[in-house]
């Protein structure tokens, strides 16, 4: 199942950018009942999530959640995303505030992961993921011929 793909694809995320990936699917694509209570439940939440049982439920997670991760994951990949890291860095150099340089420590890191992800997404919305391969999974229901499932981080 192409929804399959998705929960694959963000289970392959490094720990730096998984949870917020996980975190913004639910916030964006989710029902309120897929909202996990605690944080480290979110992984959990998003996997319930994208293994609906119904075909209609199935056709609905895929089509929103590539719609959410296509957006996410060009923004977080784009130099727009850089535009508020110098003003943290100010603001941690001149207050010493802990949480603050740690995410400013962290950016340049979790900058390259969101574009290596974003050019892995950008490969499967290419192919197994895209426009055809949804429209053929609806209309036959059938996984696509050429699917491929990433290979899970463990």
């Amino acid at each position: 199942m192409l929804n399959l793909v998705i929960l694959s694809f963000v289970k392959s995320l490094p720990d730096t950018i998984r949870k917020d990936i996980c975190g913004i699917l639910i916030a964006y694509a989710g029902r309120e009942e897929d909202f996990p209570m605690l944080p480290d439940q979110v992984e959990d939440s998003l996997c319930r999530f994208l293994s609906p049982d119904k075909f209609a439920d199935q056709v609905s997670v895929i089509y929103v959640c590539s719609d959410v991760l296509d957006r996410m994951l060009d923004h977080f990949a784009s130099p727009a995303s850089d535009a508020n890291i110098g003003q943290l860095k100010r603001h941690a150099e001149k207050t010493g505030n802990l949480f603050t340089m740690k995410i400013v420590a962290g950016h340049a890191l979790r900058k390259k992961h969101f574009q290596q992800a974003y050019t892995t997404w950008a490969s499967l919305r290419a192919t197994v993921l895209s426009p055809d391969a949804i429209y053929r999974f609806v209309e036959n229901r059938e996984i696509a011929p050429e699917m491929v499932v990433i290979k899970d981080r463990d």
